[in-house]
């Protein structure tokens, strides 16, 4: 399998060879937020039907009562939370809420620098909200991705925390049997945000499901997400997941991808906000309608499913032909380039 940098010099002389190395000034100008068909490719005729036609998702529930106890994060707990229970692949699963409502600030150092921190949000209906977006994504990607997101050894739930985020919006703490735990930023939900972050945690926890030997890859591979890391596809796919889950919030995400695109930064070296993962999954997926918010996605379960086989990430060389007949890793990134080109 090549490797990425000799991948790079293949690319660069391709697009020597096109004459379309002028592409710095690609289809940008749209106005940022505050925080892309194909016919199946050969082998993919028999995907399971199950993902092709949209699952019935059981009717909203109502969560259960607030409880007591719970993390106890720089000296305060959070003393209540929420249940939301949902049968999903017939199975019952929770997502629970932990937060609390005392208000207080706190100080935490870290390498050096003090930090206020409030871990408190206003109402039990912040609290409520979250628990219900985390049931959306959980459902949204059992449809596409036919397993559920990590919850191994914790009793079919995961958790969420409301906390203050040290810069950070949300985490997903690295899963193991019976630690199955995201942190979402309190003062983002106490301020009327955090759908988005939510939705993107919780994919987050769906590539930790892949666990023969991708999650491994990821972990030992992620580097904090840095530019010598995977974040091109972990965080990536967490963005474009983020786009999936709600037909409202998928009419606002795509021009955040394209002002962030910058076409002079390689996509190995970038992690957030990458407008080529969206590219790919569009050309790459086979399943579901246009209209749907998550059209095309399975071309990131494919993804998964191959890093889980090969033990890496770095499977485009393999991934695009199979999912493309007759198309490479190096044309479908020059495809990229000239659809950006063209504005199409």
């Amino acid at each position: 399998m090549p490797s990425n940098d000799k991948f790079r010099k293949k690319f660069v002389s391709l697009l020597l060879v096109a004459g379309l190395l002028s592409v710095a000034g690609l289809l940008l100008g749209f106005t940022t937020s505050p925080a892309l068909g194909s016919a199946p490719a050969a082998g993919l005729n028999s995907v399971d039907t199950t993902l092709i036609a949209p699952q019935q998702l059981d009717e909203i529930g109502v969560p259960d009562a607030a409880c007591s106890g719970g993390p106890v994060i720089d000296g305060v707990t959070l003393d209540e939370c929420v249940d939301n229970t949902f049968t999903v692949g017939g199975t019952t699963k929770t997502v629970r809420v932990w937060y609390t409502k005392n208000v207080s600030t706190v100080q935490r150092t870290v390498k050096g620098v003090t930090y206020n921190l409030t871990h408190y949000i206003n109402t039990d209906a912040e609290a409520t909200d979250v628990a219900q977006w985390g049931r959306e994504a959980w459902e949204r990607y059992w449809q596409v991705f036919g397993r559920h997101p990590f919850d191994i050894g914790c009793g079919n739930r995961i958790n969420v925390q409301l906390e203050d985020g040290v810069g950070w919006g949300g985490v997903a703490y690295w899963a193991s049997s019976g630690n199955c735990s995201i942190g979402i930023d309190a003062p983002i939900i106490r301020n009327g945000g955090g759908q988005g972050v939510v939705y993107h945690e919780f994919q987050h926890y769906m590539q930790y499901s892949f666990n023969s030997g991708c999650y491994d890859y990821i972990y030992a591979n992620y580097d904090s997400g840095s530019a010598a890391g995977v974040a091109e596809f972990v965080e990536g796919y967490a963005d474009i997941a983020m786009d999936t889950v709600d037909p409202a919030l998928d009419l606002t995400l795509f021009s955040d991808f394209v002002h962030d695109y910058n076409p002079e930064t390689s996509f190995y070296d970038r992690g957030y906000w990458d407008v080529f993962n969206k590219y790919l999954s569009e050309q790459l997926g086979v399943l579901y309608s246009p209209t749907d918010p998550h059209w095309h996605f399975d071309a990131v379960r494919r993804h998964y499913e191959m890093c889980d086989a090969q033990d890496t990430l770095d499977v485009l060389d393999n991934l695009v032909p199979t999912l493309k007949a007759g198309v490479s890793e190096e044309e479908l990134f020059l495809d990229f380039v000239a659809a950006n080109w063209a504005k199409d």
